[in-house]
Formats: structure tokens, C-alpha cells, sequence
């Protein structure tokens, strides 16, 4: 498949000067940071971050799973830090402080609380300000902290700095802000300590923009999503790929690429008879429900199948749209991070990460 760039705002020709003006402040900010006018915080425990150059999916929730199991099997007690997108509070919100699930998909963010629910002795606290968020989860027992997101977070000191790249997205033809959807210059990679590119096809040719990747001279990972299989949205029981997808499904999310979890479907061999595409992180109302149970009839789809962050959300969600999560055939795709290329490269960085000395 070729790659493509976004380009979604090209026709907009006006919004050509508030992107440079976008690109000089980005510039300047991490100037700032690099010549010290600006500080990070340091807070006295290992900090990686997981983060991107483009706003939008791309890949980057189960990467940041991925890691926190990893330090987790290293005997490590885990926080996990994030915004907490599309949740309605503002300030400092503690999802889980290690022992009980606090708060919903609402009030911590879709993200955090299903990476609360799947380690469930992990610190996962949201806030705007990465930093004041860092130190919450340390003073609630973290001695790790994996951001979420933070590569443009600066406030906040990161012993290892992952960038992930959609490998199928030519990014380096991509506009910045608000002309595109590129949060900084490509060329910023270099401020990263590894690079991992998602989403990559197993036994295509490498990309030819991704040269440019590896003339950054960093450390190169190369990853995909592997569909395990499908999970009950109630209750997260497994079921298997046959009894989940019998007699063709009907598919929905709302997230950033709702084309990339269209083709995680198909290729674990579930035929679709039919989709719906909603806003990314959206708060599904019982109108919606019904809206999706009078699509999948119409189609003649005995089950629906998402995305666990579209579960989390819905479960958050009025008793109708929980209702709807048990009386249905709804499902989930339960997927994992294979690493392709650099695994014990992005391991050694970790474990480097996680025995450096503090003081």
C-alpha cells in the first residue's frame, strides 16, 4: 500500500500564515527549553516518554501498554501520566492510585482508565501539566513514570524519549498546525532517543521517506498492531474469533483512525457488513445505540464489534447505552503490540532507563 500524507487542510489557503506563525512559536518554545531559558522538572525517578509529531492515531496506547508490562515484569511500580483527552474535569485527577479504579472514562479519560483496568497496580493520574501529574504518581508509590503523549511536554524531564512515526504516513509532507495535522518540524526527531515506526507491513518494502527517519541517526523500532482476538464489551471475557464475528459484524469506533481499526478487523479474517465512524474519543448517547442496533439490523449483522476505548467510553456511558453493551452481541478487539525490528535495542534503552541512579 503506498503511503499517503494527510494534507487535510491544503485547500484552506488562508490558514497558510497562522502555520508558520504555529511553527515559529513551536520553534522558539524549544529553544527556550535548549538554551535554558525554560526548565524541565526533574523528580527524582525514571521518566519515559511515548509520544508523536502529528496530531492523531498512531499507535501509540498499546506501545505505552507495551512498556508498562514490560517494567512491570521488571518488579517496577508503575505511573502512567496523560492528559486524559475527551475527559470532562479539569486539574489533577488521580484514574487509580494503585489499588482501586477512581473514577470513569469521563472523569480520567478513555486512555488512562483502560490502561488502569488492565494493570491494575499501576499509578495513573491525568493532568494538563505532565509534571504535577509525575509527582502525584510518585507520591502515590510510582518509581517509574511512563508518559503518555509527552513529547511536547517538556516541563516534565524524560530519561528516554520515544517518537512513534505512522510508517504508512509520509510525514514528511505533512503541514504543521492548523494547515495540517504536524505538531512540530520533522526534523525535531532528532531530540528523541528512539524511534519507533507503527503500523508496518510485514514482508512490504520499507517506505522510501523513511530514509530520512534513519538519517536522524537514532535507534530504529519497527512495530505492528497483532490482533489476540475479541473480548465481550460488558465484562472483557474472551471469546473466540468465530463465535464473535458469526454472521458478519457490524463495526464502529470512535477514534482517530477508524480506517486502521477497519483493517485490524479484516485482518483477523472478521467480515464487515457494515461501519459507522463517530468523533475520536466520543461519548456515545443512547440515541447513538439505537442508531448503531437499526444499522447492524439493516445490514443483516448479528454482532458489533469496536475498539476497547470505545467500550471504556460507553461504559462510562447512561444506563441505556450499558444496556446496550448487555443485550447485544457487542465485541472488542483485543490487540498487542509485535515489536519486528529492534526489540532488545528498545529493551536495553529501557532497562538502562529504569537502573540509572538518582539522587
Amino acid at each position: 500500500m503506498p503511503t499517503v500524507g494527510y494534507y487535510s487542510g491544503i485547500g484552506n489557503r488562508f490558514l497558510f500564515p497562522f502555520s508558520w506563525l504555529y511553527g515559529a512559536g513551536v520553534t522558539l518554545r524549544n529553544k527556550a527549553f535548549d538554551w535554558g531559558w525554560l526548565r524541565s522538572v526533574r523528580i527524582g525517578i525514571p521518566v519515559i516518554s511515548v509520544g508523536n509529531i502529528v496530531a492523531g492515531g498512531v499507535g501509540k496506547t498499546p506501545l505505552v501498554e507495551h512498556i508498562a508490562g514490560y517494567c512491570a515484569e521488571k518488579g517496577r511500580r508503575v505511573g502512567i501520566v496523560s492528559r486524559g483527552y475527551g475527559r470532562a474535569t479539569k486539574g489533577v485527577v488521580t484514574v487509580s492510585d494503585g489499588m482501586s479504579l477512581l473514577t470513569d472514562a469521563k472523569g480520567g479519560g478513555d486512555e488512562n482508565v483502560q490502561m488502569a483496568r488492565k494493570f491494575p497496580g499501576a499509578v495513573v493520574v491525568a493532568a494538563e501539566r505532565r509534571a504535577n501529574a509525575a509527582r502525584v504518581a510518585r507520591g502515590k508509590g510510582a518509581d517509574v513514570i511512563i508518559v503518555d503523549d509527552g513529547f511536547q511536554h517538556r516541563y516534565l524531564w524524560r530519561d528516554l524519549d520515544i517518537v512513534i512515526l505512522d510508517s504508512s504516513v509520509d510525514v514528511t509532507k505533512e503541514w504543521l498546525l492548523p494547515v495540517g495535522r504536524k505538531r512540530e518540524p520533522f526534523g525535531n526527531i532528532r531530540r528523541c532517543d528512539v524511534i519507533a515506526l507503527s503500523h508496518v507491513r510485514v514482508g512490504s518494502d520499507e517506505p522510501s521517506w523513511v530514509r530520512e527517519v534513519r538519517r536522524a541517526s537514532k535507534p530504529v523500532v519497527r512495530f505492528r498492531h497483532k490482533v489476540l482476538g475479541l473480548r465481550r464489551g460488558y465484562d472483557g471475557a474472551v471469546v473466540s474469533l468465530d463465535e464473535g464475528s458469526k454472521g458478519g459484524v457490524f463495526a464502529f469506533s470512535g477514534i482517530g483512525r477508524h480506517e486502521r481499526f477497519l483493517e485490524s478487523v479484516n485482518e483477523a479474517g472478521i467480515r464487515v457488513e457494515g461501519d459507522r465512524r463517530y468523533p475520536d474519543h466520543y461519548f456515545y448517547r443512547e440515541e447513538d445505540v439505537r442508531d448503531i442496533v437499526a444499522r447492524m439490523n439493516s445490514v443483516g449483522a448479528t454482532r458489533c464489534v469496536t475498539t476497547e476505548k470505545d467500550v471504556t467510553r460507553m461504559l462510562a456511558g447512561s444506563e441505556g447505552v450499558k444496556r446496550f453493551l448487555r443485550e447485544h452481541a457487542v465485541f472488542y478487539l483485543s490487540v498487542a503490540v509485535e515489536i519486528l525490528e529492534g526489540a532488545s535495542l528498545m529493551y536495553g534503552k529501557i532497562d538502562d532507563c529504569l537502573n540509572r541512579k538518582f539522587v
